[in-house]
């Protein structure tokens, strides 16, 4: 008879938080939502037009998303999110500094990443571009950051949300 009793180093990897295939699709489209934002700007559309879709509308979809097929990769208590809302925010965080370079080295001037005190002035784009660094990376693990905040409280929800065979209290020791 085979012993069903494992160490933890011979834990099964179906056990283990599939992080890689949870976060993968959602880090190509916050990519692609950062660029699309970029692009948009400099075709004419209006920085409020894009910060509306960018910052309100779908990072909130991601986020939805990113709490409702959580336990389809086994990440099962509040604890194994933290890690993953400070990937998710620094990912994102790290898109925008890098058009944030790109509209403040070339002075484009329809981008909204970059401001005019910006142009010509290392100083001032260093500054602006550290602040994006704080707020990515410390913002999404303290939960100041909204991209961070937006996926623990939502995955925190979709897991408190009554129904369903996959919500029961055993299952979310931290969250019962």
């Amino acid at each position: 008879m085979e012993s069903t009793v494992y160490s933890l180093a011979q834990t099964p990897s179906a056990v283990q938080p599939d992080y890689h295939g949870w976060l993968r699709g959602s880090l190509i489209f916050l990519g692609l939502l950062v660029v699309g934002r970029f692009v948009f700007e400099m075709a004419g559309v209006p920085p409020g037009v894009t910060r509306f879709l960018s910052s309100s509308a779908l990072i909130y979809l991601v986020a939805i998303y990113l709490g409702a097929i959580a336990p389809l990769h086994n990440v099962k208590k509040l604890v194994q999110l933290i890690i993953p809302s400070l990937a998710v925010a620094t990912w994102t965080v790290g898109w925008v500094i890098l058009f944030t370079l790109v509209s403040g080295i070339f002075r484009l001037q329809r981008s909204h990443f970059a401001e005019k005190s910006d142009y010509g002035n290392w100083a001032n784009l260093g500054t602006h571009v550290l602040e994006h660094a704080v707020e990515g990376t410390g913002g999404g693990f303290v939960g100041a950051d909204r991209r961070g905040r937006a996926i623990l409280a939502l995955a925190l929800a979709r897991h408190r949300r009554p129904g369903g065979n996959n919500r029961r209290g055993h299952d979310y020791p931290l969250l019962g």
